[in-house]
């Protein structure tokens, strides 16, 4: 009897951990999201790859707000047109929680390959590159949303659960 209800409580301490995460909280996804990995067509001659995001605390000359961390999201976008095509940072934004930030404008010294403001990306060229944010800790939610003038559809990709 004693080991029903050990395995009892076990089971529901799983469950428990697999439904609310780590730290006692609901982790949600977007489920008309894509994810992490995946090939996303932009446009008819263009390709979005997300290929990671990574969280660092800066260095010593940038560090991130209290409660906060640097969120880096490393990607790949192809144009298989016939023209070039320009990416702009502010066509990306990362939205936590349903607040939406922007990526961080200029240079950061730890990320020496973060995209400038403008990127252009020539007929059949494929450009690899880097985008910063500063988001909270905490936050249930983090997608990243990627709405160019060229792109057939807004595109939403589920990132992770910010910790």
């Amino acid at each position: 009897m004693k080991r029903r209800i050990l395995a009892l409580m076990l089971s529901v301490l799983l469950l428990s951990a697999i439904f609310t995460g780590c730290g006692g909280r609901t982790i949600y996804t977007d489920p008309d999201a894509y994810v992490i990995g995946e090939d996303i067509t932009v446009s008819a001659d263009t390709m979005l790859h997300i290929a990671s995001i990574i969280e660092s605390e800066g260095s010593d000359v940038n560090r991130p707000d209290r409660g906060h961390g640097f969120y880096i999201v490393r990607f790949r976008f192809t144009n298989n047109g016939n023209s070039v095509v320009e990416l702009h940072e502010q066509d990306f934004q990362a939205v936590v929680d349903g607040v939406i930030y922007r990526p961080i404008d200029g240079r950061m010294g730890f990320v020496p390959d973060k995209m400038p403001a403008t990127q252009e990306v020539a007929p059949g060229e494929t450009v690899s590159t880097r985008l910063v944010w500063m988001l909270p800790r905490g936050g249930n939610l983090l997608v990243l949303e990627f709405s160019p003038d060229f792109a057939d559809q807004d595109i939403r990709i589920n990132m992770y659960t910010v910790d």
